[in-house]
């Protein structure tokens, strides 16, 4: 299992943790659609306005709500790369395969880019495009899009889903040409409207781990006047992106 899922389920479940409303009179943790303690009977308060004065940003904010603003973070890249040999003489017995080699690249660095979230600010389904500049030797871009589900937990707004990315860029500073991958992953984070104002922090973590199309090269070529050899060089690649955007609300 890739060491970042983990990191991925914990924060999950952190933000599914937010939804319980404490009662007031014993303290108990409640389901959030919960009208009376289930622990001892007493009602539960839902206002426009917590005890404190803070207001719960559901009042106020609609289904029709659009999220825009930047983002950085930081990005790690991963390509694998694998080398495999195919000789043949014309019959299938004699037809021999290896792996050559086979490794792996990755990098580290800083993205910039920028976020459209519909729907952040609301319990429901919404959708978030995303752009991406990767401050790499070799700058790669990375543009994609998420369907997810976002929780009104009152201040906050925790959400999950899934998407896919375009990541195009070299894999080494050498490459005469770049590639690009198709790549699906999971994305999770956080909305947090700053009160008083149209500005909402974003922090959010996205993982690409399953390479759906990538890049494939093979050539052929005659050995010993005799031995048909294959060559195929073929890249997988996924992509980490931990960062925060601040958008404003529309």
């Amino acid at each position: 299992m890739p060491r970042y899922i983990p990191v991925f389920i914990i924060i999950i479940l952190f933000f599914t943790s937010l939804l319980a409303i404490k009662c007031p009179n014993c303290g108990h943790e409640n389901p959030d659609d919960s009208s009376f303690c289930t622990e001892c009977g007493a009602a539960l308060k839902k206002s426009s306005n917590t005890s404190s004065g803070t207001s719960r940003y559901t009042s106020s904010y609609s289904s029709s709500d659009i999220l825009f603003g930047p983002s950085i973070g930081i990005a790690q890249t991963k390509w694998t790369l694998t080398h495999t040999f195919t000789y043949q003489d014309g019959t299938p017995e004699n037809e021999r395969k290896w792996t050559d080699y086979s490794g792996d690249t990755s990098k580290s660095d800083m993205y910039i880019g920028g976020e459209f979230i519909y729907g952040g600010l609301r319990q429901g389904i919404g959708a978030k495009a995303h752009l991406s500049i990767l401050l790499h030797d070799e700058t790669n871009l990375a543009v994609g899009g998420i369907v997810n589900y976002t929780i009104n937990a009152g201040s906050v707004f925790p959400w999950f889903g899934a998407g896919i990315d375009l990541l195009n860029g070299k894999i080494e500073e050498t490459d005469d040409e770049s590639k690009t991958f198709l790549l699906l992953g999971f994305s999770g984070g956080i909305n947090i409207p700053i009160s008083g104002s149209k500005m909402v922090i974003m922090p959010s973590l996205k993982y690409d781990f399953l390479c759906i199309s990538g890049s494939t090269t093979t050539r052929s070529f005659t050995a010993a006047n005799r031995y048909t050899v294959t060559e195929e060089f073929k890249t997988k690649a996924n992509l980490l992106q931990v960062g925060c955007g601040l958008g404003f609300r529309f």
